[in-house]
């Protein structure tokens, strides 16, 4: 998600008219507060919008890990813990929403 988008243009039209769908994190689809009972997160702007820069930083750094360029020097040793837990659960959810996005076709 948000990978072709840039600050200037939205690569996933989205609006009120046409929101975009995702798996509610909190509950998994079962309903909660968070989703108002729904199992669905509507989104009606770009997500790119909705996170900080430091996030969208920290994508972009996951994304090159991912193809073996990690931010620092030295492999996976080098590396904090903390940005390696992140990027598993990062790998993860992008590879549940790629599972869905093959499902829904």
């Amino acid at each position: 998600m948000c990978k072709g988008c840039s600050p200037q243009r939205c690569e996933i039209p989205v609006s009120e008219q046409t929101p975009m769908q995702i798996a509610c994190p909190t509950c998994d689809e079962a309903g909660c507060k968070e989703c108002d009972n729904e199992g669905w997160i509507k989104i009606t702007e770009c997500p790119r919008n909705l996170v900080g820069r430091e996030t969208m930083d920290f994508i972009e750094l996951a994304d090159f890990a991912k193809k073996g360029s990690f931010p620092v020097t030295g492999g996976t040793l080098e590396q904090s813990q903390s940005f390696l837990i992140a990027c598993r659960i990062l790998w993860a959810e992008d590879d549940h929403a790629e599972r869905q996005q093959w499902s829904n076709k």
